[in-house]
């Protein structure tokens, strides 16, 4: 379950922000680059956390939700935050679509 998809304006120094700006203009073309992670890494995060059904985890830097939707789909509440607008916007998209 997705308890939210949060838009963090960004605080970071102005250095990073490059690195930040390239993934952010690209935002469809990432998502359509990125491979997604395999379901065992996400067996891995559970055992190593001890998370099960209903436990909450905050996904820091979502993206595009690579890793959103399978947490959620586990039955973790969710809450993911990204400082990109576009990548945030295509991010609720997509998971609107589920």
């Amino acid at each position: 379950m997705l308890i939210g998809l949060r838009y963090a304006p960004d605080v970071t120094p102005p250095a990073s922000r490059n690195l930040r700006r390239i993934f952010e203009t690209v935002a469809q073309l990432y998502d359509r680059a990125r491979p997604g992670y395999p379901p065992e890494l996400f067996d891995d995060l559970a055992d190593m956390a001890r998370l099960r059904s209903g436990s909450r985890v905050l996904e820091i830097g979502c993206g595009t939700e690579q890793a959103t939707r399978p947490l959620a789909e586990r039955g973790y509440k969710v809450v993911a935050v990204e400082i990109g607008p576009e990548l945030a916007a295509l991010a609720r998209r997509k998971l609107a679509v589920a």
